[in-house]
């Protein structure tokens, strides 16, 4: 995702066609979240299972659990730097009381060589799933990355209690907000820079919709930042947050919202805009009005799960851009778009 704002392109996470593991240990999702996942130190099955051999048999002190929509996620280590970064990521979906019809999957992040066990495969660093192996690397935080995409994809796609859009969140006085988009058309940066600008944040993912009362519920996920340091500039963050940045080259900055807003969380919502974002780099920022039906055309190919994809999500979508005004978003001036958006909300209100 990228989006032009004066001066600089930054380019932030979405997913772009993930690749899937070659060795062919564990189906992947469908791409639908999170940003790309780091290409794999090894893709041959003789080495995925001589690396899951070894891994299966580590002692894995570290274990915690976590609801991602419908499924509920275990993720157990042997490192408790590895465990810390991923309940960073995922606090908001810290487990406390799960239905026990939700579905399970476990996620093993192991170091081999804290183990004692030689990695020649450039992959000292495994993730399991469901002691099978998913991805190697020779960096931890690759691991963390990937389960968080890995995971937050299969939950998302499989979700059966919500209609599931590709799309930002973002919530107006009670007046919800989407931005629907496919990669590459800035979502992720005009979401926190509204933010900054009062909003309210329910998601930069997934809008997951209730198709009984057509109410967005939050997937509360932080921001994925792909280039920290531009967007940390671009956003003018006070220095005590853009310390916060990772510096190593093609780290995620997985950026609490409450960072850039304290009171910004909200749980729920009812739409009343809809507008498209797509960055053009020698384009002009630009609102244009949209037609219903055309917004929910736009809307279905953000769909997700089966409940958001026609046939099932028609009338869905064509309720929801019923109720909203709905506007395509020409990005490239940042502070210009934000304006427009805000001005999109406030006629609303009137």
């Amino acid at each position: 995702m990228a989006v032009r704002a004066g001066m600089g392109r930054v380019d932030v996470g979405e997913p772009n066609g993930a690749p899937a593991i070659r060795g062919g240990k564990a189906p992947m999702p469908e791409v639908i979240a999170g940003d790309d996942p780091p290409v794999p130190a090894f893709n041959s099955d003789t080495v995925m299972d001589v690396v899951g051999e070894a891994a299966r048999s580590i002692a894995l002190p570290y274990d915690a659990a976590y609801t991602l929509v419908d499924q509920r996620v275990r993720v157990r280590g042997n490192r408790a730097d590895l465990q810390q970064a991923m309940s960073l990521v995922w606090r908001p979906f810290a487990d406390s009381a799960t239905s026990e019809s939700a579905r399970r999957y476990t996620y093993d992040l192991i170091d081999l060589a804290q183990a004692g066990i030689d990695h020649p495969w450039a992959a000292r660093f495994v993730l399991l799933r469901e002691g099978r192996v998913l991805y190697g690397s020779a960096r931890g935080d690759d691991l963390v990355d990937y389960a968080d995409w890995h995971a937050a994809s299969t939950a998302l796609t499989a979700a059966s209690t919500y209609a599931v859009f590709h799309s930002a969140v973002l919530d107006d006085h009670g007046r919800g907000l989407l931005l629907p988009a496919a990669s590459g058309s800035g979502k992720t940066t005009l979401t926190a820079a509204l933010v900054c600008a009062g909003f309210g944040y329910l998601s930069d993912e997934a809008a997951l919709v209730d198709p009984a009362t057509r109410r967005v519920h939050a997937y509360p996920k932080p921001l994925s930042i792909k280039r920290p340091l531009p967007t940390a500039r671009l956003l003018a963050l006070p220095d005590e947050v853009a310390r916060e940045a990772p510096r190593e080259l093609g780290r995620v900055w997985h950026l609490d919202p409450t960072r850039l807003a304290a009171d910004c969380r909200r749980e729920a919502t009812e739409v009343r805009a809809i507008i498209f974002p797509r960055y053009e780099p020698h384009g002009r920022t630009a609102l244009q009005s949209l037609s219903r039906s055309e917004a929910a055309l736009r809307l279905l190919r953000c769909g997700v799960n089966d409940r958001a994809r026609p046939p099932h999500g028609v009338a869905l979508a064509t309720a929801l851009a019923a109720d909203a005004m709905c506007y395509d978003l020409v990005v490239n001036d940042l502070a210009a778009a934000v304006a427009l958006v805000a001005d999109v909300c406030a006629r609303g209100a009137a």
